[in-house]
């Protein structure tokens, strides 16, 4: 009885871990590690550098406006990892050349009426990003995410606030122009309640760093932005209805199948967040230019 009891409990041990490694993401590197969950129906995912932690456990998901994939999920498969790599060049930036190498994997999750609905991480030596892919044909409206980010608690904050709809010069704001807040409390509230804009820099211990933002976002879906934070979780947040003309619309009407732009999470030392190409890295060019342009001297003020 002894023996059966132990070969039970080394059978789950062994399943346990087969589990936890399959929904396990590592960089290249293997320094990041990015973990996706399933609990109580609903869909979770935390971000270690080094064996420290820079993102707790977050909530993901979004809602459509036939499909809720925020609750009463399932999981029902993850991809093998695969190692994406390519060379580009940049006319200008922080380098000419570069080389990225990344790991991708993706997790399938489907909803209480069987709708499907994908989740892709991709894990480079300089962070983490995800995205969500919709499964169809035809046209749907996406009309929030539940994408978040729990930053530990003692990090400090470095963000600029969302100005206030229709204000300011000529009534242009939001134009993203707000001085930012330095090394202030994650419990700070925006200026005008309306949240923070990207990028979004958190310091969380004085070798690591986290930068927040979002890329490939084009006319196929809205601009996000960074809601206060709700206990102790930053969300990202949709235009609100007055960020708009009347009829602009503040949600994302797109043709299925589709992907939705990439979360950012730029991470490690600073000197790595700040000469990180990970904006470019996850994106392909949209159209070839018709000239070949040149750059000059530039002035912004």
């Amino acid at each position: 009885m002894k023996k059966l009891l132990i070969l039970m409990v080394s059978v789950l041990l062994l399943i346990s871990c087969s589990d936890n490694k399959q929904n396990i993401l590592k960089s290249p590197d293997g320094r990041f590690v990015v973990q996706f969950m399933v609990r109580n129906g609903r869909i979770f995912y935390s971000v270690e550098n080094d064996d420290i932690v820079l993102i707790e456990a977050s909530p993901m998901g979004l809602t459509t406006a036939s499909q809720d994939f925020t609750h009463g999920l399932a999981f029902v498969e993850s991809s093998e990892t695969r190692t994406i790599t390519k060379n580009y060049q940049l006319k200008n930036g922080k380098k000419s050349d570069v080389r990225y190498i990344g790991n991708e994997k993706e997790f399938t999750v489907t909803n209480n009426t069987g709708a499907k609905m994908t989740v892709i991480f991709r894990a480079a030596n300089d962070g983490i990003a995800f995205r969500y892919r919709l499964y169809g044909d035809g046209r749907e409206t996406v009309l929030s995410e539940l994408s978040g980010f729990r930053l530990p608690a003692e990090s400090k904050a470095f963000v600029t606030p969302l100005s206030e709809a229709k204000s300011g010069w000529a009534r242009t704001n939001p134009s993203y122009e707000e001085f930012y807040h330095l090394g202030v409390s994650l419990e700070t509230i925006s200026d005008y309640g309306q949240g923070w804009t990207y990028p979004a820099l958190f310091e969380i211990d004085e070798d690591h760093w986290v930068m927040l933002s979002e890329t490939g976002t084009d006319r196929n879906y809205v601009a996000t932005h960074l809601s206060d934070i709700t206990d102790g979780i930053y969300y990202v947040e949709f235009p609100h209805d007055d960020h708009n003309l009347p009829e602009d619309p503040t949600y994302a009407e797109v043709n299925l199948p589709f992907d939705t732009p990439w979360r950012t999470i730029t991470a490690g030392s600073l000197p790595i967040v700040v000469e990180s190409t990970m904006a470019f890295d996850l994106v392909e060019p949209l159209y070839e230019a018709r000239y070949d342009y040149k750059t000059g001297r530039s002035m912004w003020s």
